[in-house]
């Protein structure tokens, strides 16, 4: 799957995002995953588009007309080729999904996006380990339903220049560490 998906990840750093959750939590729109695509790609970096079968269709919207320089991998991947693609990976982007918890359990850096629904949070559900970023929106803690936010959508406002100079900033402090497997268990991360 990983040569498959044609990423050298030797000669260029690469991201992950997952823009699905099944339904699970808040999550950002595609379009805004979509500009983000965009803003990684001009800062030369690889961009690995994951999601479930179920969520190719979201995968192709995210990629959008960047389809020859960003990559689909949804419906593709099983448990094992998606850590080792994880894994390979310089930093993850996604909302509180199963596969955020595998990125940072084979340790690479999370930029998760959570909304402001207390029994989703971060508190609870974030990612474990050092150098993860969590990004919520900049509001009370709510008691909207899946889908029905009271504020029009919350998660508009987590701005996706704030979310990609995370990207950007942990791609250059990876880059710049040793990779170790300590066998140290991970440590919940504090919200920003």
């Amino acid at each position: 799957m990983i040569k498959k998906a044609c990423v050298d990840f030797e000669q260029r750093a690469s991201v992950v995002i997952h823009p699905g959750c099944g339904g699970s939590a808040r999550n950002w729109k595609p379009e805004r995953y979509r500009v983000l695509c965009q803003i990684l790609m001009e800062n030369d970096l690889s961009v690995i588009v994951t999601g479930s079968d179920a969520e190719r269709g979201l995968a192709a919207e995210v990629i959008g007309r960047e389809g020859d320089r960003a990559i689909s991998v949804a419906g593709t991947t099983g448990l094992n080729q998606l850590a080792a693609l994880l894994q390979q990976a310089s930093v993850f982007v996604g909302p509180s999904t199963g596969p955020m918890h595998l990125a940072a359990a084979v340790g690479t850096p999370v930029v998760a996006l959570f909304g402001p629904v207390r029994n989703t949070g971060p508190d609870r559900w974030g990612p474990l380990g050092n150098g993860h970023k969590v990004f919520q929106p900049p509001v009370d803690t709510c008691k909207c339903r899946i889908g029905h936010c009271q504020l029009g959508d919350c998660m508009d406002m987590i701005p996706v220049e704030d979310v990609a100079t995370a990207v950007l900033n942990a791609v250059r402090k990876r880059a710049l560490q040793p990779q170790t497997n300590s066998g140290d268990l991970p440590k919940r991360t504090s919200r920003t």
